[in-house]
């Protein structure tokens, strides 16, 4: 069989394009693979390659008296009508001076050479082409799915697949070339022309004119009739859930119905004269820009870059560890299966030094994509910046924001950096480091650490799962066939999956699949930026979904699952950087539904500081305020400190923190050896510091040791033999503030919170009998 594939593009409205023979390059991954969508997700809007099948239906005399005959010079007039439909479109989007674009790739297969059917379908009311489409999917394959629009699903997915393109749809045409009116014999729901929105297929006479398949084509990317006897100013439809603002019976006083392509008439005929409908109209199939830049709402959602970039100024190189995703807006068509869709890419990770010019820094063609890679800026600089772009149209992501000593992280993160404040004035200068191997906590607004919480439904024996509440979490079954409670059980069709499930009033048991009609909805005592769900498939599979929200009730954002086959499981991720997550809502999408066996939110509160000094935190919740450090000794101090000598930009992502050494706490600032703070220094001071290292020994200070004693003699933070010694000599000498051993001792420390570890003393003086000696203590 002949395989003919035409493609319809042109810059220039007016311009006249008859097809021409395309060979198909190779092309990335499109709508068919691309995120949230499904195989029944046909046409959702009307951007990047359609792919449409035209398909003639020929009586072949066998049942109906065959009055029409397609001829050579018909079918092709009739595919050129076809491109001169689908051009229509192109030409219209080209007039509003988008970003986006339009490509139509016509299958010709069953055009040129017509599908036989025993009807003459022109003579007969318009159900009876269901017949005829019927036996064309079943020759095609797909006979055994149950029903045409399964049918029609499948087909045209598979053109999708095929022509490598977004979306696709079917065109059924009847000659009516020879017939009277032109139109199909009355008693059917049509006459003339028919669509079935979201992908599906319409169906017309052959005569009708260009501008009916135009019209038709955008029924099928859910628009809506704006005639009398069509549509309603009350319909709603497509992925905005537009309202059908211009329709015929508008009650808005003063209200004149637009020219447009969804109308009637004139109305119609002047809008496809002049290539021209209402925002409203196009609105249905995707076409809205609400804030004016060009860009479709649809594709205007910012990329999201996450991760860490350091520079190391001896090689020069600049290395950038992290992910970025496209991510989609949410759809709420009131009609088919709600996926949420976006064609965007990421083509190229870009930096910019000091505010100047964006370069290339990494290209890659993705949706969701690990990112590791490193380049050579092109000058020396104190401030870089990266995003992701789609190069396509223009959309960009969130920037990564560091300078030449602090990496970079995006600004929704935190970069804590710890240097050694040597002179202790809370400023970072060229010559005081950085520290490493600290642990920092992040902590929330009442200075308690970000925490996360967990309820895993493997963790509970059956039916344990009391009063919808663990661990910070709160379950609730919501929709009208449950009552409202949530429990642990066996998934009877496999026991090795335990998950949550409600209590359906409708069956008088626990039922463990969520859906529309029966949500799991969790609270959170605290907002959180990061909630990991564990989902499973139920019997025949399904998809599941993720809804987030904020402590208002207000939509966040929603992640989708893949396809889950029975008894599969997922960890499914959403995460929001701004920590606003209050509660989740759980689902399967469209008629799915889905099974949930854990449930996790929150962000791992510590971290280790690096080797370059720096900790990262991702994803924290918006009452994380403040950072702790988990002091080494107890004369370690740290304050947030400025930059003296380095540019760091006020939107950087990054908070200086500064080491300081201070007096230990157990160190008697007034007389350093008068350990009891009793009469000066004697020998009990010695004594109190030999019970105490005869009970617990050797030991760097804790908190638990603060009050009492001072036991601390040379201030280094560690209760030593050392700090007994030090009484001792001063007790030898006769120098009741041992001075010149103390002064000796301070002096070697000052520059180091390390315990001691080789120290002699030749005026040190015991008997044997007390067991008291340097060599016996060290």
């Amino acid at each position: 069989m002949l395989r003919r594939f035409f493609n319809f593009r042109s810059p220039s409205r007016r311009t006249r394009r008859r097809p021409s023979v395309q060979t198909l390059e190779t092309r990335s991954m499109l709508a068919a693979d691309s995120i949230g969508v499904l195989p029944t997700d046909n046409a959702e809007f009307l951007l990047g390659r359609v792919v449409v099948t035209p398909v003639f239906f020929e009586s072949d005399g066998s049942i109906d008296t065959e009055t029409q005959n397609w001829t050579e010079s018909e079918i092709e007039a009739t595919i050129d009508k076809i491109a001169d439909a689908v051009n229509w479109w192109s030409d219209t989007l080209d007039a509003l001076n988008t970003v986006h674009s339009l490509e139509f790739v016509l299958d010709t297969t069953w055009a040129t050479n017509p599908f036989d059917t025993p009807l003459e379908l022109i003579d007969r009311p318009s159900e009876d082409t269901s017949s005829a489409v019927g036996s064309f999917l079943t020759t095609q394959g797909y006979g055994g799915l149950g029903s045409i629009s399964a049918a029609t699903h499948a087909f045209n997915h598979q053109q999708r697949i095929d022509h490598e393109a977004d979306w696709s749809f079917t065109m059924y045409v009847v000659d009516s070339s020879d017939d009277s009116d032109g139109f199909f014999a009355s008693g059917g729901n049509f006459r003339g022309a028919f669509a079935f929105p979201g992908g599906l297929y319409y169906v017309s006479p052959s005569e009708r004119p260009t501008s009916t398949f135009t019209h038709e084509l955008g029924h099928i990317f859910w628009a809506r009739d704006e005639y009398p006897g069509g549509g309603s100013y009350t319909d709603r439809r497509g992925y905005y859930n537009s309202q059908n603002l211009n329709a015929h019976d508008n009650p808005t006083p003063g209200f004149v119905q637009q020219p447009s392509i969804m109308g009637g008439g004139e109305i119609l005929t002047d809008a496809f004269n002049s290539n021209t409908s209402p925002e409203s109209t196009l609105a249905f199939v995707g076409w809205q820009d609400s804030d004016g830049d060009g860009i479709f709402d649809v594709a205007d959602v910012p990329h999201y870059l996450e991760g860490l970039g350091t520079f190391d100024q001896d090689t020069n190189v600049f290395q950038f560890n992290g992910s970025v995703e496209v991510r989609t807006l949410a759809n709420q068509n009131p009609s088919g299966n709600q996926s949420d869709i976006t064609l965007n890419r990421v083509s190229e990770i870009q930096y910019s030094l000091d505010d100047g010019p964006w370069q290339t820094a990494h290209t890659l063609d993705a949706q969701i994509a690990s990112l590791d890679f490193s380049f050579t800026p092109t000058s020396s600089f104190e401030v870089i910046r990266l995003r992701a772009i789609d190069g396509s149209n223009g959309v960009v992501s969130n920037e990564v924001i560091g300078t030449n000593l602090i990496p970079a992280t995006e600004a929704e993160s935190e970069i804590v950096l710890l240097i050694d404040d040597v002179n202790g004035d809370g400023v970072w200068q060229a010559s005081e480091t950085a520290l490493d191997g600290y642990t920092v906590t992040a902590n929330k607004t009442d200075q308690s650490p970000v925490q996360t919480v967990t309820a895993n439904a493997a963790d509970f024996s059956d039916g344990s799962f009391g009063n919808n509440q663990v661990k910070g979490l709160t379950f609730r079954a919501t929709g009208i066939l449950t009552n409202g409670n949530v429990n642990v059980f066996e998934f009877e069709l496999a026991s090795e999956i335990k998950a949550f499930h409600a209590f359906s009033t409708i069956a008088g048991e626990w039922d463990p699949e969520f859906n529309e009609l029966s949500p799991l909805e969790i609270d959170f005592d605290s907002p959180t930026g990061l909630v990991t769900v564990g989902l499973a498939g139920p019997a025949g599979g399904g998809f599941g979904r993720i809804e987030a929200y904020d402590a208002d009730g207000n939509f966040i954002r929603r992640v989708t699952s893949s396809d889950l086959e029975f008894s599969q499981q997922q960890t499914l991720e959403i995460n929001d950087a701004e920590g606003r997550i209050a509660s989740i809502r759980i689902i399967g999408q469209g008629s799915d539904s889905i099974l949930v066996t854990s449930v996790s939110a929150g962000v791992t509160a510590s971290q280790t500081v690096g080797t370059d000094g720096t900790a990262r935190f991702a994803l924290l919740p918006e009452d994380a305020t403040s950072f702790e450090f988990a002091a080494q000794n107890l004369k370690e101090q740290f304050v947030i400190a400025t930059a003296e000598e380095f540019t760091l930009p006020s939107d950087s992502p990054a908070t200086i923190y500064a080491r300081q050494i201070v007096d230990s706490p157990l160190y008697n600032t007034t007389e350093p050896l008068d350990v009891n703070q009793v009469d000066g220094v004697s020998p009990l001071d010695a004594l109190l510091i030999i019970n105490e290292l005869t009970s617990n020994g050797t030991r760097l200070l804790t908190e638990s040791d603060l009050g009492g004693d001072l036991f601390d003699t040379n201030n280094d933070g560690f209760v030593s033999p050392l700090d007994a010694l030090l009484v001792i000599n001063a007790l030898t000498t006769g120098s009741s503030s041992g001075e010149g051993e103390q002064a000796l001792a301070q002096s070697s420390q000052a520059e180091s919170v390390a315990p001691p570890n080789d120290v002699v003393f030749a005026t040190a003086s015991a008997s044997d009998d007390d067991d008291f000696s340097p060599s016996s203590l060290f």
